[in-house]
């Protein structure tokens, strides 16, 4: 079962490969397991920055094999087995939570479970002449690989259904027209991994922090949403990626990134224990850029001094004003899980 999906991590990105070529990676029991167990690999996988989900041989995924059906029992769906999904259901949502962006590179067949765990990524990129289908209707189903919840805010309302009714097959090209794919390429593998790259060469913390706020915006409200991006720009500033990537523009340099792994902004004890820093307000008179600085070593805890800065000091000044800083919060954690209106009132006394 191991060797049914077939990881290979290289700079950060995992090139994931459904490995069932001769049924066309047709989904019996075994491959069901084989995908489950790949999802949570890679959810635990230090170095993970984002992942190409293809199928090797002729086609991404034929959809059900026929041989799932030849026992007679019914299976029980009811039991929610892997978070608010079923068994069935975590093959396709399970890609959606990753904490990474994952891409689907399509050819050949993505036939109904196989269209839905396509449907699962963050970005879909297909070869022109690829075949794609919802064909539950064919067979008196509905789409329950976590189908309807997967389209809902990727396909437009009216696009799903007639799919989802007709169970007709469309091409990849009429695919990206439609806003099922994001677009088409002759190698779709060639060029997800190409954009995998480029996606895991920007900070992890933040492509992170993007893709749960896309999740979230598939359910929450504007005020919802919102407050969720102040949270998530809070602790991203605070953090050591963001540093680096104002270190690494002033040097000429590429950023370097450390690895960290499941960032969630409800729960940072990383963070706390990485900074074990005080926000702090100093009054400079003539500085752009409100610093933040330790309590501990008076050093400013962003990179943000510019060459021209206006005290003529770039940074020194920090130190200098040590001892009209005034303690607000202890490390990132405590900011971002605030309610809104004590966020607000925190940023206020932090501008000053």
């Amino acid at each position: 079962m191991a060797d049914r999906v077939r990881i290979d991590l290289a700079d950060g990105v995992a090139d994931v490969k459904l490995a069932r070529p001769e049924r066309l990676n047709a989904l019996d029991d075994d491959q069901f397991d084989a995908i489950i167990n790949a999802i949570a690999r890679l959810g635990a996988m230090p170095g993970v920055r984002c992942v190409v989900l293809s199928g090797e041989g002729d086609g991404f995924c034929a959809g059900l094999d026929l041989s799932m059906f030849a026992s007679g029992q019914l299976p029980d769906l009811m039991p929610r087995t892997h978070g608010i999904a079923n068994r069935v259901q975590q093959i396709a949502w399970g890609w959606r939570t990753l904490p990474m962006p994952v891409i689907t590179a399509v050819h050949g067949v993505a036939l109904g479970a196989g269209f839905q765990i396509m449907m699962g990524a963050d970005i879909r990129i297909a070869a022109p002449d690829a075949k794609l289908a919802v064909l539950e209707a064919r067979w008196g189903l509905v789409p329950d690989v976590a189908g309807i919840a997967l389209f809902r805010g990727v396909v437009r309302d009216d696009v799903a259904r007639e799919l989802t009714y007709t169970g007709r097959t469309i091409s990849g090209e009429e695919a990206a027209r439609l806003g099922v794919v994001t677009r088409t390429a002759v190698d779709p593998h060639a060029e997800a991994l190409v954009l995998a790259r480029t996606i895991a060469a920007n900070s992890p913390a933040a492509m992170q922090a993007d893709k749960r706020l896309f999740n979230l915006a598939m359910e929450a409200d504007e005020a919802a949403i919102l407050l969720a991006e102040s949270r998530e720009q809070t602790v991203l500033l605070a953090g050591a990626e963001h540093q680096e990537i104002l270190m690494a523009a002033r040097e000429k340099r590429t950023p370097l990134f450390r690895e960290v792994k499941g960032i969630e902004p409800s729960s940072l004890a990383w963070e706390a224990k990485a900074l074990p820093l005080s926000y702090t307000r100093l009054g400079v008179g003539n500085c752009q850029f409100p610093p933040m600085s330790s309590i501990e070593s008076g050093k400013p805890l962003f990179a943000s001094c510019p060459d021209s800065c206006a005290t003529g000091n770039r940074g020194e000044c920090h130190q200098q004003q040590r001892g009209r800083a005034q303690p607000f919060e202890r490390g990132a954690a405590a900011v971002a899980q605030r309610s809104g209106a004590e966020y607000e009132q925190w940023h206020r006394q932090r501008q000053g």
